[in-house]
């Protein structure tokens, strides 16, 4: 059997599932979200929840995530812990896993290149362990002829009862593969190349893998014309990820920086799920076919999913987030649940005050309102804190509190915008004057 790696996936599933499931809501509460306002026309909205839940199997878990928006890039960091009150005993299910990734992708005109460089090690207190590594593999994309190459080099490292693996590498070779492939009609997948060598508790597999994907896409009913238009816009990354689990507990970090707008990419990835979603049945039914068994059995409500979909896409095209940082932290202690949410600053496109973006965000409300069937989402009420110089009313008196529905009728003022224009006014007066002087002197000295 191995590194008892089904007792890990076991683990995992359980937590998951008592997580989702056995958990009993008390008493939960919502503080009043937050809205800051600021003078250039930006908004940033904050949302606190806190609950007690009892009969959950995590004592302790953390999941932090943050979005930090460059000029040029942005940045994705998401790490998290989970503790359970799971008991392992010294010589019985003890299972190990550490994993760590690093991947990078480059993009240009004819090319998408992926590089990725993994390590996995699985162990237990019987002596059992296997350790796998990939130094190097590449995936390299003709993004003009959608054909690619995959190739790379696998170790492995095994002990114990895990040592079986290795002699199952040796049955694997060349034209066992081509046959199976053959028996399956799959014809999208080529293997140029597979070489295995094995020495005591060692193994490493180097191969050369081509992958056609119009065939693919050709079986499974897309349009690979347009495929190829979303793969030259991908933009190019470069990722890290942390995993560390214990049977007791389990960490974990996650890092991708994106390069380009953050903005664009949300229309591009909303974009590739509108192309695409009305075929997924059909490409997990070429890919259950390769595998022998059933992927999924049905996809997710299209009526959910597309009125999400269609609030985002509204979002993307009536706001841009801005250069700043946007944080999510939930944490479960002692049973007490809190969730605590600060987007990034967001402001309506071409938007000329802060009351412009305030009105975009009533529109999304609103429509969500009844996209989603939230009845009573316009009767939220939300605490509005202006930047320094900003003032916001409603039918003449300053508020701090508001409904959601109220925020059409409220009065956004900036008194730094006059100032700030007028300043900008005298200091542009103030450089021309001097630099017209300098020229004046300079020309009567010239003809003197």
């Amino acid at each position: 059997m191995g590194v008892n790696v089904r007792n890990f996936y076991k683990y995992l599933c359980t937590i998951l599932i008592l997580l989702l499931y056995s958990a009993t809501l008390m008493a939960s509460t919502t503080q009043i979200p937050r809205i800051h306002v600021y003078s250039d026309g930006s908004v940033t909205v904050e949302l606190s929840y806190s609950s007690v839940i009892r009969n959950t199997i995590a004592k302790k878990a953390l999941l932090q995530g943050e979005l930090n928006i460059e000029d040029s890039y942005y940045d994705v960091l998401v790490n998290g812990s989970l503790g359970t009150d799971i008991n392992c005993e010294q010589g019985f299910n003890c299972t190990y896993v550490e994993f760590s990734s690093n991947a990078s992708s480059s993009v240009n005109v004819d090319y998408y290149e992926l590089n990725t460089e993994l390590n996995l090690r699985i162990w237990d207190d019987k002596g059992n362990a296997l350790n796998t590594s990939i130094t190097s593999m590449k995936y390299r994309l003709n993004t003009s002829s959608l054909v690619g190459s995959l190739r790379g080099a696998i170790e492995f490292y095994a002990t114990g009862e895990s040592k079986q693996l290795l002699g199952f590498l040796i049955a694997v070779n060349k034209p066992l593969i081509d046959q199976y492939l053959a028996m399956h009609n799959v014809t999208w997948i080529k293997v140029n190349s597979l070489t295995t060598t094995i020495s005591d508790n060692k193994a490493r597999v180097e191969f050369e893998v081509e992958l056609n994907n119009v065939k693919l896409f050709e079986r499974a009913g897309l349009n690979a014309t347009l495929i190829k238009q979303y793969y030259e816009k991908t933009p190019s990354f470069s990722s890290r990820v942390l995993i560390y689990y214990d049977t007791l507990n389990m960490f974990f970090e996650a890092f991708i920086r994106i390069h380009g707008d953050v903005n664009e990419h949300i229309k591009y990835a909303i974009d590739a799920y509108n192309l695409t979603h009305m075929q997924l049945r059909e490409l997990m039914h070429a890919a259950s076919e390769l595998m022998n068994t059933r992927i999924m059995e049905s996809l997710p409500g299209a009526v959910n999913v597309g009125s999400i979909l269609g609030l985002i896409k509204e979002f993307t095209d009536n706001f841009n987030i801005l250069k700043s940082r946007g944080v999510l932290v939930l944490e479960l202690s002692d049973e007490f649940l809190t969730l605590n949410v600060s987007t990034p600053r967001l402001i309506k496109r071409d938007s000329r005050s802060p009351g412009d973006t305030l009105l975009a965000l009533y529109d999304i409300a609103a429509k969500a309102q009844r996209e989603l069937k939230a009845e009573t989402l316009l009767d939220t009420v939300v605490e509005l804190v202006p930047e320094k110089g900003v003032k916001i009313a409603l039918n003449g008196t300053e508020v701090q509190q508001v409904k959601i529905r109220d925020i059409p009728d409220l009065e956004v003022t900036s008194t730094q915008d006059l100032g700030s224009q007028l300043l900008q006014l005298i200091i542009v007066v103030s450089v021309l004057f001097v630099l017209v002087t300098a020229i004046l002197i300079a020309y009567k000295h010239k003809r003197i």
